[in-house]
């Protein structure tokens, strides 16, 4: 029979909706062992891509926090991903949208954040 003839389908369960637009889950990567927590749609696609890397041999989400000066205030920084490279090399990712990548504010400020690391 069709919803046409009379069946309804009744979901097993409620979708939650996100509050304040926020998409938030968790990903369950094989590389890291467990589930990785996202806060977006574009964090969610990047643990995707980190997963089926070759070059990425886990994943870590908001691995820390830093504290640091821009322009005159203390501030908290907290990456989105902490890579761990098949190569022994450590990256910190941080996952913006283009628009708010590509803001001069936001420019000045990542640039400040990476000069606190060593190269």
């Amino acid at each position: 029979m069709t919803a046409k003839q009379g069946i309804h389908h009744t979901p097993a369960r409620q979708v939650v909706r996100p509050t304040g637009g926020i998409f938030r889950g968790r990903f369950p990567s094989r590389k890291s062992g467990r589930s990785v927590a996202f806060e977006s749609l574009i964090e969610r696609d990047a643990l995707l891509l980190f997963e089926f890397s070759r070059g990425v041999a886990s994943c870590r989400e908001q691995p820390y926090s830093i504290r640091y000066t821009f322009e005159g205030r203390s501030r908290k920084y907290t990456p989105d991903f902490e890579l761990s490279l098949a190569s022994g090399a450590v990256l910190l990712i941080e996952v913006k949208p283009e628009d708010k990548a590509l803001a001069p504010d936001e420019g000045r400020r990542l640039r400040r954040i990476g000069s606190i690391f060593p190269s």
